[in-house]
């Protein structure tokens, strides 16, 4: 998928704004200047205003709002694949506090290596011994 350089740098800065708006909200450090929402809110106002310098950029150059699907996005096992990983992700996420690390990780990164059709013996071999090196390492 390819985005032009104006609906790319809108999209930065909506997503600027709203992390600058969102990081308002937390605490300050008691006696304090700053706190927890300092870095949200300069990294959202960055990003807020190189989205704006881009989008304008991309009206002065005549890029308007252009979107256009590369060869991969044609294909609709690529998309399984991109959703179905973010699917797995998102199931890691929820299940990983009750299932623990190593059962969630290995159960994701098998989830992983057989969407993108590894050899199942392989995988099944690759999946907990690099969840426990993950897992030894931190």
């Amino acid at each position: 998928m390819r985005l032009g350089d104006t609906l790319l740098g809108a999209i930065f800065a909506i997503v600027g704004v709203v992390l600058a708006l969102a990081g308002r909200s937390l605490p300050n450090l008691p006696n304090q200047a700053y706190g927890a929402a300092t870095f949200p809110v300069v990294i959202g106002t960055g990003l807020a205003v190189l989205g704006l310098v881009m989008a304008v950029k991309g009206l002065v150059a005549g890029g308007g709002l252009s979107f256009a699907l590369e060869d991969w996005g044609r294909v609709p096992l690529s998309w399984f694949r991109l959703f179905a990983t973010v699917g797995l992700v998102v199931l890691y996420v929820l299940y990983s506090n009750d299932l623990g690390f190593l059962l969630a990780g290995t159960a994701l990164l098998l989830g992983v290596l057989v969407v993108f059709r590894a050899p199942l013996l392989p995988s099944l071999v690759i999946a907990p011994l690099a969840t426990l090196a993950v897992a030894w390492s931190f």
